[in-house]
């Protein structure tokens, strides 16, 4: 290519370059101020609608509160008694004060009002007075302090239902007295918090709740069909819900704006938030090709810009080329003719610039080049023998060098003061230092710290000496801080003057050597320590079979003076002829001799004979040690002298046992039966017994309760009418009639007592009807489940669906098994599993609930259903002890089994009459 060409090509890429970023930043620039325009907007709109949410829900939230404080509530709720004089005067009067909040805001359904124990007693709506909500969430959470909350389905209307509720107390004694509470359409509210959102065609703004339902159809395209619900599983809803499951809730972090598909598959802008009370999730969307539309019309413009820079750059380099490329050609011309031989030709100009400069520069290298022609080939010749000795010394170069880097030996050289000039990479394997780290440091830098300045004064008595240095062994110490030994060898360089210039040598890596001689010195004197110190009978022997060496423990067993006496014998001649079996001592030794020099060991069992020809039992192992002509054989003779004669006793005494055994045998098989039956006969007096003892306990102690109770009540009832009567006397002053007030309520708190004593002295069957167990306990289940979850405990039924009806008071068992489940969710404060399970076992109803807490212990299991025993701060003791009760009236049992850190599980079990 043409230098002209190349400067236009150059020109017209860089304008391309150039004007490419140039556009490419500007349009991400247009695209993120967009972006974060729509992003405001989008935060703006979504603000407003939490901020209309919000305050809405304080609004209700402050309406219940206020209600808990009405005056006309707390007169009604102090009323017990329909009998009471102007009873039904303050019930209207609660139910309009009821009435009048209701119609204060359209969105409320209705509010209400509990008792103490749950019962719907007032209402703006008449029909539901009477309801039972004991169970209920609104009830529970509103007994502790105002609460507000949503439940899936409304009972009265379809859609999202919202529930807030507050305790109303006493105002003198601050007594829990009831809970008032409303209810009101969810999805009206965030029908209003949704229209009129200003953000476009495509812009919408709704609702999604703790399950991922959209609430209602919002203000935006295809919503406005008539769509109750929808599963809606976008970024925003999975980041939220990971807030609901308890990761800190940050507000900021919720209202970054956020590019992703909708539940559409669209992509759009969006930013949420997160109403924590409800764990609502409020969203606000635009589609991204709305929000990015006035980009695409910027696009055609840059475009083009970058079109016309590109064939403007292209023009200005073709004129710039040409300009340039000209006085160059006309050095290229006369390069041709002085390289074909023409060195009389010149191609210098007058230019200023830097081709004139390198014109003339050239014409004078022409000029020297045809005055250094005639040594050319004198030149030539010596570079080519130059060449053939570098080859030469190139090769041995690298023979060196392959020799350094594959040996262990690295090769080193000093100065005069012993600091490194040179060292050879083989170091690095050696040490873990590269050649570069070690440079300039003291070979006494290497050493370790410990015994560092001997070395130092030994180096400086070589260096000084000019000493040769030869199997010089030192440590150094590695990178990684490990000891290395190595072997140094090392010559001093002498200068003209006979002054030492440098040292050079070279160093081994002897670590594993001296590790290995030392394990063999070890090995040795183990080998030495067990050779003599063992109990057993040892005898080195050769591969002839004559005896080496002997221990002390050989001399003493065979019965010869010392290792002396012993040496040089064949080991045949300490066995007898033939062994106990009729064979050949010599040739059976000799098989187990070949065994091991074959095998590398052999283990029999043989007859020895002593010095003084006594012959004893042993086991022998014969081991081989090394190999060829350096091969030995070691004997290990142990003496089991001993143990054949207590084999034999042994053998004795298990004759006479097992001849015993046969006799006890026969005796045992005609008693076995009447044992069995014995066993099972004083196990059926026991439980009798447990049962008999309980029951006697339980009647003594609810004939007791209830003769207190009877007793206590009637001066109880003297006092409460008695102050009844003097509260009517208006002359009274005002702290006697607050005493009299006192009075009545701490004998309300005594009366409820006195019920509660008389229903554990009596429990009885009260209303007796034929029931469906299984819907019996999901009726009373059914309403914990939520309730239990937000603690971290779930409950799993396991019912029989084929299990027939039981004739129960559905009303006190339900009280049974609520007891039982809300200890055993008391059991895990930190979260569980609940099981129930229904069978049919032996023709009767079994049911068991199952808690994973953290068990009862032993001495605490024994008393549970005790009157009065209790582990709580708080409790009574009454509860398990009226479901004793209750359940021994129906003609069933209670039992409770438990370890610790594994849970508990109580058994109910009812007749089916």
């Amino acid at each position: 290519m043409k230098i002209a060409r190349k400067i236009s090509f150059s020109f017209a890429l860089v304008a391309i370059l150039l004007s490419v970023s140039a556009v490419a930043i500007v349009q991400v620039y247009l695209e993120n101020v967009l972006q974060e325009n729509a992003f405001d907007k989008l935060a703006a709109v979504l603000n407003s609608r939490i901020d209309h949410i919000e305050c809405h829900l304080n609004t209700l939230e402050h309406s219940v509160e206020q209600l808990a404080l009405s005056s006309v509530l707390r007169d009604f709720l102090g009323m017990s008694d329909k009998e009471s004089a102007g009873w039904n005067e303050v019930f209207d009067a609660a139910n309009e004060r009821l009435r009048k909040a209701e119609e204060l805001d359209p969105l409320v359904n209705e509010y209400f009002l509990m008792n103490t124990t749950g019962r719907v007693v007032a209402s703006s709506d008449q029909n539901i007075i009477g309801e039972e909500k004991a169970d209920d969430v609104v009830f529970i959470e509103g007994m502790k302090i105002p609460f507000i909350g949503d439940v899936p389905r409304c009972p009265v209307h379809q859609g999202i239902c919202l529930i807030a509720a507050a305790p109303v107390f006493r105002s003198e004694t601050k007594e829990f007295m009831g809970v008032v509470a409303l209810r009101f359409q969810g999805d009206k509210l965030c029908a209003v918090a949704s229209e009129g959102t200003g953000l476009g065609e495509t812009g919408k703004v709704f609702v999604v709740d703790r399950y991922g339902n959209m609430l209602r159809p919002l203000a935006g395209r295809e919503e406005k069909e008539e769509v109750s619900e929808r599963k809606v599983r976008t970024q925003p809803v999975a980041e939220s819900r990971r807030y609901s499951q308890g990761e800190k809730y940050v507000p900021t972090l919720f209202l970054t704006g956020k590019i992703y598909h909708d539940h559409r598959g669209v992509e759009v802008l969006g930013v949420y938030h997160v109403i924590p009370r409800l764990e609502w999730t409020v969203i606000a969307e635009v589609d991204t090709e709305e929000a990015f539309s006035d980009l695409f019309a910027v696009r055609w413009l840059h475009f083009f810009i970058v079109l016309g820079a590109v064939l403007l750059a292209w023009l200005m380099g073709t004129v710039l080329g040409g300009y340039i490329a000209r006085p160059l050609q006309d050095l290229r011309e006369g390069t041709e003719k002085i390289g074909s031989g023409d060195l009389n030709c010149r191609v210098g100009s007058d230019a200023r610039d830097e081709i004139g400069y390198l014109s003339r520069a050239f014409d004078a290298m022409v000029v020297k080049l045809k005055h250094s022609m005639v040594s050319v080939s004198e030149l030539n010749k010596e570079v080519e023998e130059r060449g053939k000795i570098a080859e030469e010394l190139k090769d041995t170069v690298d023979m060196l060098d392959q020799l350094a880097k594959q040996s262990r030996t690295f090769i080193w050289e000093t100065d005069n003061t012993g600091r490194y000039t040179y060292l050879s990479p083989a170091v690095e394997d050696v040490t873990g230092y590269s050649p570069d780290e070690l440079l300039g440091k003291s070979v006494v830098d290497m050493h370790p710290v410990a015994g560092r300045e001997i070395f130092r004064k030994r180096v400086a008595g070589i260096f000084e000496k000019k000493d040769k240095v030869t199997g010089l062994e030192n440590p150094i110490l590695s990178k990684n801080g490990e000891i290395v030994w190595i072997l140094s060898s090392g010559i001093p360089v002498l200068n003209e003057r006979g002054d030492l210039a440098r040292y050079r040598g070279s160093d081994t890596d002897i670590t594993r050597l001296r590790e290995m001689e030392r394990k063999l010195e070890k090995s040795e004197l183990l080998y030495s320590s067990v050779f003599k110190e063992s109990m057993d009978a040892m005898i080195m022997v050769d591969i002839e079979g004559h005896i080496l060496s002997g221990n002390p423990a050989a001399v003493n067993v065979f019965g010869f003076q010392d290792e002396a006496e012993l040496a040089g014998r064949s080991i045949l001649s300490l066995s007898p002829d033939q062994q106990p079996e009729g064979v050949s001592s010599h040739d059976e030794a000799g098989r187990f001799i070949e065994q091991a020099r074959e095998e590398g060991s052999s283990f029999f069992e043989w007859t020895f004979k002593t010095a003084g020809a006594a012959e004893f039992p042993a086991e022998v192992l014969v081991s081989r040690i090394g190999e060829g002509d350096e091969m030995f054989l070691l004997f290990t003779v142990s003496d089991v002298t001993l143990r054949k004669e207590k084999e034999a006793t042994l053998i004795r005494s298990l004759q006479r046992e097992e001849r015993n055994r046969e006799v006890l045998n026969s005796m045992l098989e005609d008693n076995i039966q009447i044992r069995n039956v014995l066993e099972q006969n004083v196990k059926k007096l026991k439980e009798a017994q447990d049962m008999l003892v309980q029951a006697e306990k339980m009647a003594s102690l609810g004939n007791f309760a209830a003769e207190v109770a009877h007793e206590v009540n009637n001066p109880l009832m003297i006092i409460f009418g008695n102050a009844q009567i003097s509260l009517m006397d208006e002359s009274l002053g005002g702290e006697v009639s607050e005493s009299l007030r006192v009075i009545l309520e701490e004998s309300q708190k005594a009366k409820v007592i006195m019920q509660r004593l008389l229903k554990f002295a009596r429990p009885g069957r009260g209303r007796v009807s034929k029931v469906n167990i299984n819907e019996s306990l999901e009726r009373v289940v059914g309403p914990l489940v939520k309730h239990f979850e937000s603690d971290g405990v779930s409950i799993t039924r396991e019912y029989d669906s084929e299990l027939p009806d039981i004739s129960i008071d559905e009303q006190m068992m339900n009280q049974v098994f609520t007891n039982i489940v809300v200890n055993a969710k008391e059991a895990m404060p930190e979260g569980g599993k609940i099981s129930i399970k229904t069978r049919k076992e032996d023709g009767r109803l079994r049911i068991d609930i199952k808690d994973t807490g953290k068990g009862i212990p032993e001495e605490v299991k024994k008393n549970v259903f005790e009157p009065f025993f209790t582990t709580k701060q708080h409790g009574t003791g009454l509860g398990l002890g009226i479901c004793y009760n209750v359940v021994k009236a129906h003609g069933g049992e209670i039992k409770v089994k438990s370890e610790l850190n594994r849970g508990t599980v109580m058994t109910v079990i009812l007749p089916f009459v």
